[in-house]
């Protein structure tokens, strides 16, 4: 600067470098927050992992983590799960693709306000449904043995 306070050509005003800054980030913060904002909630994908969760933490096991082949009931799940308009259906099957234990006799759909029970593939029939599996690696007790195998649950939800 000069005697007068005017800039020189050969000074650059820090004040015009802190500003560029902070406007970039600004701009890079606004960015992520848009994209953030703007992602799609899979609340199917949602319900069957807190379905799994209280099922693998709560609802069928005495120890964590190891499910208890005598609480893989129908009566047992539907006092543990308390959500209305969601149906599920569970399967258990060894690491062989056998099937282990289905939530009834019957393997059918337990549902919770939404539709009649009956007996059919989830997640193919119901057009008008949103549907979701998924398989989880658990392990299981059956004759004091404590076995792997994959539980597959199926949650269908009402078309919103």
């Amino acid at each position: 600067m000069n005697k007068k306070g005017l800039l020189e050509g050969s000074e650059f005003p820090t004040w015009l470098l802190q500003l560029a800054v902070l406007t970039a980030i600004i701009i890079f913060l606004s960015a992520i927050i848009i994209k953030y904002r703007s992602q799609d909630l899979n609340i199917p994908e949602l319900q069957t992992e807190i379905l799994t969760f209280q099922l693998l933490y709560s609802c069928l096991v005495d120890e964590p983590g190891i499910i208890n082949i005598e609480k893989f009931t129908e009566n047992n799940i539907k006092n543990c799960i308390k959500k209305e308009k969601i149906g599920f259906q569970l399967t258990l099957k060894d690491l062989n693709n056998n099937i282990i234990k289905n939530q009834n006799e019957k393997n059918a759909l337990i549902l919770m306000d939404l539709i009649q029970k009956s007996k059919f593939d989830v997640c193919t029939t119901m057009q008008d449904s949103i549907c979701y599996t998924k398989e989880q690696l658990v392990n299981y007790k059956m004759n004091n043995e404590i076995e792997t195998g994959i539980l597959k649950i199926e949650v269908i939800l009402p078309n919103a």
